[in-house]
Parts: structure tokens; C-alpha cells; sequence
């Protein structure tokens, strides 16, 4: 996958009257409603004492006037308040809404590029609408073109070695639970960036080619955003991209310096960093937990990608993904026609307001729908009948 398709289209199909071809198993959302910036809760599209389960998490420090919202927790003197990692609990008073997921439609298709995407649409207590949706690159590998040792050519290489098999091994990849991992772990990882250790006022992006999916929602009246892979301690996130000055330290980051060629997975620096990585991830659980909810974001330790002494791209890195799915297919069998089972976890920040939603659940689809929304890969098509070369193989052959 060299770029994600828009999900627009995808939203928009998923209202439409064809027999739909994704369903839940089972799965919930826990909403957090900003009482100050929320558009559903200030234009009253939700009913926010019709939820099956609904209380308020408020421990703002009152104005002359102010009054606490009614069924908030009693958490506000205690050892974890305010929360060190996901301090935005503390930012503003949350209305809390969490109940099963049913939708009333659901969509699995294959783009044009190759990608699968699966949307949903829930109505929320009230007659509000919520829709999310994410997609994966199914055969998902970052490749680099190397020149052959007899100089007569050139061909494609993986990246560090096979992505999502290593994302799916349980020895460097710790999801939410206590049963055995199985299947293939896709980390949705678009629009994720890691800080410079060497300049922390300055970050990079992940290249294209390395980001295996994407995940976007909207709940009643706002977007949600899925929340990037945390490459460092959340709160070091948080406040950069709330524009807040603050000072970060070299040891906010999951990264370590290793010599060049450097087995991580021996290093008794990088085991110690990794160990960091599930401290913190312990610590989000908690701070979660303290607001009644029940949530723990991935974890997932670099140590199968061999050093190279530079800090730049995921060697020698720890990180946190809040957002992911696990397919029970083989990335092979994954095309148009064929069945896909699975599941998957979701965290959204409001793009302009301080909500937050999180949406987990299990899928069943019997048969991936072609997308027949969008034209062709036209660039393929063009490599195809130009019979452009590609790093020593032509689209022609």
C-alpha cells in the first residue's frame, strides 16, 4: 500500500439499500462526551440518561455558579488523579455513554488498490447516528529496491523482514487479554510520527510505504480522528499536539541507542525500554480504569528489526498502538468473494472538540464486496501498458 484510499466514499455506500456484508459478532463503544465542546451534547442529539450504562467524570475545580455534573465518579481524590498519561481525562468533565454495539448496516469491500475496508453505522440512544470504518492493507509489506550482487539488475527486498508476521508474534506483541494471539495483527499506523531523540522539538512522519492502515468515525455531530501510534509516553503526545510548551525529555521516547548490528532481542537496554513500553501501557489501564472503563492499548517492541545506530526509522523503538485489527485469514485469502473474520480496536480524539470514542468488537463478513464507487488503479493500468520497469520487474510480463 503506497497510500490510503479516502473513506468518504466508503461512508457514504454504507447507506445504501444492497444486502449488507459485514456483521458484528459482538462489540461496544464507550463515548466520552465533552461538556463544554461537544456539539451532540450542546444541540442534545443524544439522550444521555437512556444509554444502558451512563455516568459523568467531572473533577474541574468549580467557578461561582458551576455545579458537578450529576452521577460523576468519587475518583477525584485519588492517587492517580489528575491521570500522568491520558490527561485529558482532566482537561474537562466527560459525560460517559456505553452500550453494545447493533448496527443497522455494515460493509466489507476490496478498493482498487487492494486495500479491505469495513464500515459500520450504529444508532446511538437518542436517534443519533454513529458511523466508523477502518482499512487494512491485507498483503501489507514495506519493501526497498536493492541492486543485485553481480550488478545486472535490481529487485525488491523486504523491509527489516515480514511486518505483520512479527506484529502477530506474542514475542513482541502484547494485545489486550489473556488468551494466546492468533492470526495476523495489522497495526493502524497512517499519519503516525515519532520525535527526533536528538531534537525533540522536531518530528517525522512515517513514510508512506510503512503505514498499514487507517481508521476514521462520527459520532451524532463530530469527527473523531483515530489517535496515532505513541512512539513515547502518551502525555509527550498529548501536549505536543495540543501546541502546549513544555519541555520533553529524551526519556519521554520508547527508544534506545544501539551500535549497528545489534540484536535487540539481546540487549539488555532494549528489554529494559520494552519493559518501559508495558509500564506505561499498565498505567493507561489504570488511568482508564479510574473512569470506569475497562481499556489497555497494544504493545508492540521493535526487537526482531536489526540495528542500524540510527535513531530514524522502528529499530531500537517501542510503541504503543491504540488502534488495530486482528484478521483470522491468511493475507492470501483475502480478496473479493472470499469470507474474513476477525476483530478490532479503536480509539478516536474529537477533531475539534475533547470527545473521545472508543469502539471494540468482533466482525464476521461472508463474502468482500468489489468497490464499484471509485475508477480503476489508473496508475498500474498506465505501468501496464507502458510496461514500465519497476525495480528489475515489468508490470508488461
Amino acid at each position: 500500500m503506497t497510500r490510503l484510499s479516502s473513506l468518504a466514499a466508503l461512508l457514504l455506500l454504507t447507506g445504501g439499500c444492497a444486502p449488507q456484508s459485514a456483521e458484528l459478532v459482538d462489540g461496544s463503544f464507550t463515548a466520552y462526551l465533552s461538556n463544554t465542546t461537544s456539539l451532540t451534547v450542546a444541540g442534545g442529539k443524544v439522550d444521555l440518561q437512556g444509554t444502558e450504562q451512563h455516568w459523568a467524570v467531572d473533577c474541574r475545580e468549580l467557578q461561582e455558579g458551576q455545579t458537578a455534573l450529576e452521577e460523576a465518579l468519587p475518583i477525584c481524590a485519588d492517587p492517580l488523579w489528575p491521570p500522568a498519561q491520558e490527561g485529558w481525562f482532566s482537561r474537562d468533565a466527560y459525560f460517559v455513554q456505553q452500550e453494545p454495539l447493533v448496527p443497522w448496516r455494515g460493509e466489507a469491500i476490496m478498493t482498487s488498490e487492494g486495500d479491505l475496508q469495513i464500515a459500520f453505522h450504529h444508532k446511538v440512544t437518542g436517534g443519533e447516528d454513529m458511523r466508523f470504518a477502518f482499512v487494512i492493507d491485507p498483503g501489507f509489506q514495506p519493501n526497498k529496491c536493492t541492486e543485485l550482487e553481480d550488478g545486472s539488475g535490481t529487485r525488491y527486498e523486504p523491509v527489516d523482514g515480514d511486518w505483520v508476521a512479527n506484529w502477530s508474534d506474542p514475542t513482541w506483541t502484547t494485545l489486550p487479554g489473556d488468551g494466546a494471539l492468533e492470526g495476523n495483527v495489522y497495526f493502524l499506523n497512517a499519519r503516525s510520527y515519532q520525535f527526533d531523540p536528538a531534537n525533540l522539538d522536531s518530528v517525522w512522519s512515517l513514510p508512506l510505504e510503512w503505514r498499514a492502515g487507517f481508521a476514521n468515525a462520527k459520532f451524532g455531530e463530530e469527527k473523531m480522528v483515530m489517535r496515532t501510534t505513541r512512539y513515547g509516553n502518551p502525555f509527550a503526545y498529548t501536549r505536543f499536539e495540543s501546541e502546549e510548551i513544555t519541555e520533553l525529555s529524551r526519556d519521554d521516547l520508547f527508544y534506545v541507542t544501539l551500535p549497528e548490528g545489534t540484536d535487540p532481542a539481546t540487549s539488555p537496554e532494549f528489554q529494559a525500554m520494552c519493559d518501559q513500553v508495558h509500564a506505561v501501557a499498565d498505567q493507561v489501564e489504570a488511568e482508564f480504569a479510574l473512569t470506569g472503563v475497562t481499556y489497555r492499548p497494544a504493545v508492540h517492541c521493535n526487537g526482531w528489526r536489526p540495528a542500524d545506530g540510527r535513531p530514524s526509522g522502528l529499530d531500537a523503538w517501542g510503541e504503543l498502538d491504540y488502534n488495530w485489527v486482528r484478521i483470522d485469514q491468511s493475507p492470501a485469502s483475502i480478496e473479493v468473494g472470499a469470507p474474513v473474520t476477525g476483530e478490532f480496536s479503536l480509539l478516536f480524539d474529537g477533531e475539534q472538540t475533547q470527545s473521545r470514542l472508543l469502539l471494540r468488537g468482533s466482525f464476521t463478513v461472508d463474502r468482500i464486496k468489489r468497490d464499484k464507487w471509485v475508477t480503476d488503479d489508473i496508475e498500474a493500468i498506465k505501468m501496464e501498458e507502458n510496461g514500465t520497469v519497476l525495480c528489475g520487474e515489468s508490470t508488461a510480463e
